[in-house]
């Protein structure tokens, strides 16, 4: 049978009719499968590639935008004043002092508000303050400002930002299977402009239960949105050029930080931030015309028919001339190992497995809890947070760089220990710097701060793209979504992390720091994987060996040590996986 587009279809196979573009008619057709199609298209002409990889990586600037902007809606102010009756009287007859001898902000002596002559306060009575005065003349309203969240009810701001990452989570878990069954593109589009509206619903909620509540529901789809437009990215690409597409989406990533650093410097109030954020959403209605589906997606979800037509399109973009006509099949086949049914268990069953997987929710937790201190609690660091979280920002300029470079010449696991090293002894000095008792020292903590943030991020982009490497096939997305998940678990615990600093000053930086360095030590647990094909079973996973039995061994497995016994590379297959199972973690 032919469709109306000229593509003749036998057998779920397509035959390519190749009226609409220049080919050799003397060559028979060829069956390619859809990997090299698409690894022929980027090696003559990169063109068509770079045009949809620019149009689908823009949706990480709303992403970004979400996932920044609640600390900035959420801050609370550090210099507040408890509001006093206008008359003769001094602040001492209304606000009774603390053991240092600084005013208790939080409280108020109870007295005849028209009574202007001074009673000993000894015997007066308190009462908790309703209202307060912000002193930071730039400082603009926050929900801790208009709902008063300050003292007894600071609590409140520390719930909306948990239960923000719970509503990650429960993205993560729920919804991140929606563009497997429906395709990249419309659930990307659904998920960007349900958010925009959500957007402009919280910025005009009347309370902060509302405000709880759209906020929540905005995090799990922010979470569909990223992560469908990480799979949508890297799919564009041929297998050896994903990792390079992850790396760039990180650009969109740090081009939204940087316009928000300016948006929220000149907005400061918290309604019109999420407005000035949210209307710009409505421009991905664009999508529908303008963005392709996924052709891996359409070849796992045999409309293969559609994937040729998107081909052909691309060699037209490409003004490309075909070398024959071609068949595109579906290459992807599992044996009965495969097969099977896979459950959770089964990343704790076998010990090797069992140890990587436990080392890798290690990582995730702390490096994304790191990361959210660093980034999403930037008013935790001395010094000007607008100011700070913009140096936050272009710190991830080199990291991206540093990473990609350094994974592409020393592999994953040395860069992973270095980076989470690295990053622990410079996080550590930064708490240590004792800024209460010297403020002029806060360039120094800030500026060891950066640079254990910048370790942080490149730690992290390594990680995600090692989680897809080292587990084997069959157990690859679920490894990779329960990584996900201690991920976000790491996000809702950063905020509690910083409480620590109630206790002492230096202990939050210290505990994200030494945590660090743990983690750069388990790392020597996990299997080299640069230049390694990629592993099918857990069979195959259990005789996956660590960077210290390497080490130990190097002599006898110089040929192939990432598999004991003989050298048996080219026995394993580098199947071509789905990669949005694989990277659904950015």
């Amino acid at each position: 049978m032919t469709s109306e587009n000229g593509v003749d279809i036998q057998s779920n196979n397509v035959i390519l009719d190749v009226n609409h573009v220049q080919t050799d008619p003397t060559n028979d057709v060829t069956p390619v499968s859809l990997e090299q199609c698409m690894d022929w298209l980027y090696t003559n002409s990169k063109k068509w590639h770079l045009i949809k990889f620019f149009i689908v990586g823009l949706a990480w600037v709303p992403f970004s935008h979400t996932m920044l902007q609640d600390q900035f809606l959420r801050m609370v102010p550090k210099d507040i004043q408890c509001q006093t009756p206008t008359n003769n009287l001094s602040r001492d007859q209304y606000i009774p002092k603390k053991d240092d001898g600084t005013y208790d902000e939080c409280n108020i002596y109870i007295r005849n508000t028209n009574y202007s002559v001074p009673i000993e306060t000894n015997y007066l009575e308190t009462q908790e303050c309703t209202q307060w005065d912000v002193l930071d003349e730039n400082f603009g309203p926050t929900i801790a400002t208009e709902w008063s969240l300050f003292c007894s009810e600071e609590w409140k701001v520390g719930i909306s930002a948990t239960l923000f990452f719970v509503g990650v989570m429960v993205g993560s878990l729920t919804l991140g299977q929606l563009s497997d069954r429906f395709g990249r593109k419309y659930v990307l589009t659904g998920a960007i402009l349900c958010q925009g509206i959500l957007g402009i619903i919280l910025a005009v909620v009347p309370n902060y239960p509302a405000y709880v509540v759209v906020h929540f529901i905005i995090g799990s789809l922010m979470k569909l949105s990223g992560t469908t437009a990480i799979v949508h990215a890297t799919e564009l690409f041929p297998m050896e050029h994903r990792d390079f597409a992850g790396i760039c989406m990180e650009s969109f990533w740090l081009f939204g930080w940087l316009s928000l650093a300016a948006i929220v410097y000149f907005v400061r109030n918290w309604r019109h931030i999420m407005l000035v954020t949210a209307v710009p959403t409505a421009l991905f209605i664009l999508y529908h015309w303008f963005l392709p589906e996924s052709m891996p997606w359409l070849v796992s979800a045999n409309r293969v028919d559609e994937a040729e037509i998107i081909f052909y399109d691309a060699v037209k973009v490409n003004k490309l001339r075909l070398p024959k006509r071609i068949k595109i099949v579906d290459s992807n086949k599992v044996d009965e190992e495969e097969s099977r049914k896979y459950n959770p268990l089964d990343l704790f069953r076998t010990p090797n497995i069992r140890m990587l997987t436990l080392v890798l929710f290690f990582l995730w937790t702390f490096n994304s809890m790191t990361y959210n201190i660093l980034s999403m609690n930037i008013e935790s660091l001395a010094g000007n947070p607008y100011l700070n979280f913009a140096i936050a920002g272009l710190v991830e300029i080199p990291s991206y760089i540093a990473a990609y470079y350094i994974i592409n010449r020393w592999g994953r696991v040395y860069p992973t220990v270095a980076f989470h090293i690295i990053a622990g002894v410079f996080l550590a000095a930064s708490g240590l710097v004792p800024v209460q008792d010297s403020p002029d020292l806060q360039p120094l903590s800030i500026t060891l701060a950066m640079v254990g943030k910048l370790c942080n991020s490149s730690s992290f982009a390594i990680i995600i793209f090692f989680t897809a490497e080292v587990y084997p096939t069959v157990i690859r997305s679920m490894g990779s979504a329960s990584c996900v998940a201690f991920a976000d678990l790491g996000s809702i615990l950063g905020p509690y992390v910083l409480k620590l600093g109630s206790f002492h000053y230096t202990a939050p930086f210290l505990f994200i720091g030494s945590m660090s360095v743990v983690g750069g030590l388990l790392s020597l647990l996990l299997p080299e994987t640069w230049h390694r094909p990629l592993i099918n079973t857990i069979a195959e996973g259990e005789k996956l060996k660590h960077m210290i039995a390497i080490n130990k061994d190097q002599k006898d497995h110089d040929a192939n040590p990432l598999i004991d016994g003989e050298d048996t590379t080219n026995n394993l297959n580098c199947v071509h996986y789905n990669v949005g199972q694989c990277v659904s973690a950015m």
